[in-house]
């Protein structure tokens, strides 16, 4: 197992001693506040959990047996799961998926969306204008509204039977920039991709995590996970894609402590469906597996009913989340660095 990971892989048992961090009085750092490291709990984000449901993971199985293949060839692999990217027991990256990607997912959110609640506004409608539709008869009058509502339902079946019966290599691909950020979990590398400066990579306990607070054109602030280098602090990774944007805290936190889990050497996989098929591949994974006499088919047997209370169990969990008031494990790492978080 040694010899599969490299030395650089980021181990929470075993972080070099660094340099003092660089001072950087820019706006970012003014206004947000830099997150503890270490001390995790097995928690993931929204974005993280919920996006892979039992009944999803068993139809991308074909997939990413298909990605193993490719992998084995030497050839380059674009990622079926939603989140966009690559996500293997080695890699975490994320490439912003295609506008024909976008269209099927907004198009499948706002017709399921308003095929449900629309109707909430119709039949008031309908009531009120009843009384004074004297040209019209009842029945009229309701078709006439129905119109109005017919359009979301075609476009939620529409878009359910693309995303569903379509093979997702039709409707599921990355943009024209490909990849913008990855992580390594088995080289404990961080990557920026950037084609016209080139890239940049620094160890994963180089870059820290900080919650930042953006507003809102209602005024209403919304919380930022994004991860700074320490050293270069220009470098900066916008992490919205697994923490989007929102007034709740908890979901922030929730992926710094997910995406440390993923990257610790020292610890398995993160437990949720999304890493489950890459499980048997990760040396640390599955000799937790073989100690705690894990079901290999946890996930993959789970009915959607019991995954949906999961998700609500887990959401229950992040709020519960005491990061902000953690000792900071890489303080004791790292000339100057306060053992709370701050500012």
């Amino acid at each position: 197992m040694s010899n599969y990971y490299a030395p650089t892989a980021y181990n929470s048992q075993a972080i070099p001693d660094q340099p003092v961090a660089t001072q950087w009085l820019g706006l970012e750092k003014s206004t947000a506040t830099r997150l503890p490291w270490g001390n995790t709990q097995p928690v993931a984000s929204q974005n993280m959990f919920d996006i892979l449901p039992p009944s999803l993971l068993r139809r991308n199985v074909a997939d990413w047996q298909e990605e193993k293949q490719l992998r084995a060839k030497g050839e380059a692999i674009t990622s079926r799961l939603d989140l966009g990217g690559n996500l293997t027991e080695e890699v975490f990256s994320y490439a912003p998926l295609a506008i024909r990607t976008r269209f099927w997912l907004y198009a499948h959110v706002a017709g399921e969306t308003l095929t449900k609640w629309f109707p909430a506004i119709l039949i008031p409608t309908y009531l009120i204008l009843l009384p004074a539709a004297r040209s019209w008869t009842a029945l009229e009058l309701f078709f006439f509204l129905a119109l109005y509502w017919l359009p979301f339902p075609i476009i939620w079946l529409i878009s359910y039977a693309v995303k569903n019966w379509l093979p997702s290599s039709w409707w599921l691909a990355t943009g024209r920039k490909g990849i913008v950020w990855e992580f390594n979990r088995r080289t404990g590398m961080v990557t920026i991709v950037n084609h016209r400066k080139g890239d940049f990579s620094a160890p994963f306990y180089e870059w820290d995590a900080y919650l930042g607070m953006v507003p809102t054109s209602s005024g209403v602030m919304y919380y930022k996970l994004s991860l700074i280098h320490r050293y270069q602090p220009k470098k900066i990774i916008d992490l919205s894609h697994i923490a989007p944007l929102g007034p709740d805290q908890a979901n922030a936190l929730a992926a710094w402590d997910c995406l440390q889990n993923f990257m610790d050497i020292s610890q398995p996989l993160p437990d949720i469906p999304a890493w489950d098929y890459y499980r048997k591949n990760d040396p640390m994974t599955v000799k937790h597996d073989q100690q705690t006499g894990r079901d290999p088919d946890y996930w993959m047997g789970m009915s959607d009913e019991h995954f949906q209370q999961l998700c609500s169990d887990m959401r229950l969990q992040a709020r519960q989340l005491d990061t902000i008031g953690r000792p900071d494990l890489m303080s004791y790492h790292v000339q100057g660095l306060p053992q709370s978080s701050n500012k």
